[in-house]
C-alpha cells in the first residue's frame, strides 16, 4: 500500500508544481498593481499638504519609442537643470500627465517617501491577495538640485539579489524616485484552495488507478505468483473450463478431465493419469490460461521451496505427452513457468 501512495504523491507533486507555476504571471500582475496602488496612496497623502504647483515641461505624452530619451527642464533657485527621461521610465510612471508629474517632483523633494512604510503596505496588500512569500523593495531617489542619487533597500540584500523582480515604478517628472519590487517564495507558497482541491483529486485518481491495476493483476494471476520469487509469465488465455460435475471438468477443446477416475477422455481417445499428474493438471486448469511459476508448483506438489526442479520437469513432460495423445492441449514452458494452451494446427502436424 505504501508504494502506490508514494507514487501517487510523486505525481500529485508534479501536478501541483505545474498548477502553481502557471500562477506566476498572475502573481506578478497582482504585485505590480499593488505596488502602484501603494505609491499612489502615499503620494495622495502629500498632495493635501501643499498647494497645486507645476513646473517644467516635457511636451506631449504621446511619444514614440524612437523619440526617447527626452529632455526635462527644471527651474530651480540655483538655476535651470536639464535631465533625460528614458522610454521605460516614461511608461512605468504612476501618472501619464506631465503637469501631475511636475507636481509629484515638487512633493517628493519637499516630503520624501519612506521605504519602510511602502514595504509594509505592499506586503499587507499581497498578504490580503493570498501571497505567502517575502517582499523586498529598493528605492533610488534623485536629488534634482545636486543631481545625486541615493539608494535604500528593505530586507536582506543577499535575499534581494536571489528574488524575482516583477515590476518597478517611477514617480516625478525627471523620475526622481524609482521603486523596484522583489518577490521571494517557494513554489508551494503559491498554492490556492483551488490548486489544493485539484491536487487532491489527482492524488485520489492516481491512487485508485494503481489499486485497480494491482487488483486486476492479482485477480488474474494469483496462482502464477510463486513464493520462490520467480516471476509469473502471462500466457495466451483460455476460455473458462466448464465443470460438468464435482468430479468432471470439460476443457476448451472438449476434453473431459475426470478427477475421481484420474482419466483424460475425448471422443474415443482416453488415457489415465497418476495422482501427481492429475493434481498438476488441476493446478494448471485453475490458472485459467495464465502461467504458474515452477516455485509455486514445487511447493504445492512436493511441499518444498528448493530450486531443484527436476521432479517437476519430469512430471510436466509426462503430463504433456498424456495431453497431446488425447487432446489438442499442450503445456508451454516460459522462463520457469507453465501454462495450458491450445496447439496450433501447424504445430500438431
Amino acid at each position: 500500500m505504501m508504494i502506490p501512495v508514494a507514487i501517487s504523491l510523486f505525481f500529485t507533486g508534479i501536478v501541483a508544481y505545474m498548477l502553481c507555476h502557471r500562477q506566476v504571471p498572475a502573481l506578478h500582475r497582482t504585485a505590480s498593481e499593488a505596488l502602484r496602488a501603494v505609491l499612489q496612496e502615499e503620494v495622495a497623502k502629500r498632495e493635501n499638504l501643499v498647494p497645486n504647483f507645476f513646473a517644467g515641461d516635457m511636451g506631449s505624452t504621446n511619444l514614440t519609442e524612437n523619440e526617447f530619451p527626452v529632455e526635462v527642464t527644471f527651474t530651480l533657485p540655483t538655476g535651470r537643470k536639464v535631465y533625460e527621461v528614458t522610454c521605460e521610465e516614461h511608461v512605468h510612471n504612476i501618472d501619464s500627465f506631465p503637469q501631475v508629474r511636475s507636481f509629484h517632483s515638487y512633493l517628493l523633494q519637499k516630503y520624501p517617501l519612506s521605504i519602510d512604510t511602502l514595504g509594509a503596505e505592499w506586503n499587507r496588500k499581497l498578504r490580503e491577495a493570498g501571497f505567502g512569500g517575502k517582499v523586498f523593495l529598493r528605492m533610488c531617489a534623485l536629488d534634482v538640485e545636486t543631481g545625486k542619487e541615493s539608494t535604500v533597500c528593505t530586507g536582506d540584500s543577499v535575499a534581494l539579489v536571489k528574488a524575482e523582480t516583477p515590476v518597478y515604478w517611477t514617480i516625478g517628472y525627471a523620475c526622481e524616485v524609482r521603486l523596484t519590487g522583489f518577490l521571494s517564495y517557494q513554489w508551494w507558497q503559491l498554492c490556492s484552495w483551488t490548486t489544493m482541491a485539484w491536487s487532491f483529486v489527482f492524488f485520489v485518481f492516481f491512487l485508485l488507478l494503481q489499486l485497480w491495476g494491482i487488483r486486476r493483476k492479482f485477480a488474474g494471476n494469483k496462482l502464477a505468483l510463486g513464493k520462490d520469487g520467480q516471476p509469473s509469465v502471462a500466457a495466451v488465455p483460455l476460455q473458462d473450463s466448464v465443470s460438468l460435475s464435482s468430479s468432471v471438468i470439460r476443457l476448451e477443446d472438449g476434453t473431459c478431465f475426470h478427477k475421481d477416475q484420474l482419466l483424460l477422455r475425448k471422443g474415443d481417445r482416453e488415457d489415465s493419469l497418476t495422482p501427481l499428474l492429475a493434481e498438476l493438471l488441476g493446478l494448471l486448469i485453475e490458472a485459467q490460461g495464465n502461467a504458474v511459476s515452477a516455485g509455486y508448483l514445487m511447493e504445492k506438489l512436493w511441499h518444498r521451496k528448493d530450486e531443484d526442479y527436476t521432479p517437476l520437469y519430469k512430471a510436466v513432460c509426462r503430463l504433456k505427452e498424456k495431453l497431446e495423445a488425447v487432446s489438442s492441449l499442450t503445456i508451454e514452458n516460459k522462463r520457469k513457468a507453465y501454462c495450458l494452451k491450445l496447439q496450433d494446427e501447424e504445430e500438431k502436424i
